[in-house]
């Protein structure tokens, strides 16, 4: 048997960085020329996060003031379904990207 030493191994495979390349973890999906889709997608998030932010609200204000409480709720869940059809469409727009 031949006695071999700990420096002279090597490792019996590839670490994960060897295997696979370095990638974002988030997709530049601003990185667009049309700027019909850049202003979609500004809408989409604004009318999505407007939204739960007035529905959130509506739950805070509802001890205090039920009335615009019910009103923040009433204009928070279209403006959210709003953003929901808006991501539909999106998905639907086709030769938007680069």
């Amino acid at each position: 048997m031949e006695i071999v030493s700990e420096r002279t191994l090597e490792p019996p495979c590839p670490t994960i960085d060897e295997k696979v390349p370095p990638m974002p973890l988030i997709k530049p999906h601003h990185a667009v020329d049309n700027a019909q889709f850049k202003t979609l997608q500004r809408w989409v998030w604004v009318c999505i996060y407007g939204g739960l932010l007035l529905v959130v609200l509506s739950h805070f204000l509802q001890p205090m003031d039920a009335v615009l409480a019910d009103w923040s709720l009433w204009l928070g869940l279209p403006l959210v379904a709003l953003g929901c059809v808006l991501i539909f469409i999106r998905s639907r727009i086709g030769g938007v990207e680069k």
